[in-house]
């Protein structure tokens, strides 16, 4: 037997249940289930019509009336739950196609599999996947990316030189008096991919041997030691690494 308690709530959910249905809710349903029962009796009646000389059928016709009631009852209470499941299922589908249709009129590519929906990750150092993030931000291609970074790890000693520790400066970055300095890592990231972007790879210095010539010239005045000599083989070697990962 149900406790005190247990009969109480139940009796108050059954209250609150009504009280948030209302008249009309109520009066839905029952026209509803009314329905149901009709349509499952129609539905039993045909079947029995329809199967009246085979065996299920004799034999249902010797049964007791009150066994033949029970039957058809039974039988029409199925069919209203199975109708009653195709009805309340579709509420989903419906929901569903209303935000497929609303994502298809904002052009957003719809992937319902979440198995073939593949995150990118980076594969390299963090300072190198702020550079490729901030280069798809700006518009960069994967090459122009990759070439990017070869020059920052390069320039910086892979981002160990004073200049990137000091100046926030990934890619040796001149002005007038010296290697330029940045507030921040992201000011400097910035400066460095927009310069690239467009100063070179926008007019077609779109490779590390078009670049060196303006970005890295051999005998320039701020290269006394002549180091820019070698700026061509270890930025091509610094772009091999990247593309072997």
């Amino acid at each position: 037997m149900d406790s005190r308690v247990n009969r109480y709530s139940k009796k108050n959910r059954l209250k609150r249940r009504i009280k948030k249905l209302g008249i009309k809710g109520i009066i839905k349903i029952l026209i509803r289930n009314i329905v149901y029962l009709i349509v499952g009796l129609v539905y039993a009646t045909y079947l029995l019509i329809r199967a009246f000389d085979n065996l299920i059928a004799r034999f249902f016709m010797r049964l007791p009336r009150i066994m033949k009631v029970a039957i058809i009852y039974l039988l029409v209470i199925n069919l209203g739950f199975d109708f009653y499941r195709i009805f309340e299922d579709t509420k989903p589908i419906k929901e569903v196609v209303t935000v497929v249709s609303k994502v298809e009129a904002q052009n957003i590519p719809v992937n319902f599999n979440a198995k073939e929906q593949k995150e990118e990750t980076c594969v390299f150092d963090s300072i190198s996947c702020q550079i490729a993030e901030k280069g798809k931000e700006i518009g960069l291609n994967e090459e122009q990316t990759l070439i990017s970074i070869a020059i920052s790890k390069w320039e910086t000693g892979n981002y160990t030189s004073s200049a990137f520790l000091n100046k926030n400066n990934v890619g040796g970055v001149m002005c007038d008096t010296g290697l330029r300095t940045y507030a921040t890592l992201d000011e400097g990231i910035t400066h460095f991919l927009t310069n690239l972007k467009n100063n070179y790879f926008d007019i077609g210095l779109d490779t590390l041997e078009k670049i060196k010539p303006k970005y890295c010239p051999d005998n320039a005045k701020n290269d006394p030691d002549g180091l820019n000599q070698y700026w061509l083989k270890g930025t091509n070697q610094k772009l091999i690494e990247l593309k072997g990962k």
